[in-house]
């Protein structure tokens, strides 16, 4: 029993890693799509008032 719950203490624990591993990239993926729509809405807007 001690090892069952000690083989899923190691699996939750690696379930967990790689959980916040893939939100973090996906966090950074979403501010680099956020930065990379800013730029082109910017430029946009200059083209159209020009």
């Amino acid at each position: 029993m001690a090892t069952n719950l000690a083989d899923l203490r190691v699996g939750l624990l690696l379930n967990d890693a790689s959980f916040r591993s893939n939100i973090t990239d996906a966090m950074n993926h979403a501010g680099r799509e956020t930065e990379r729509f800013s730029r082109k809405a910017k430029q946009n807007a200059k083209d159209v008032f020009r």
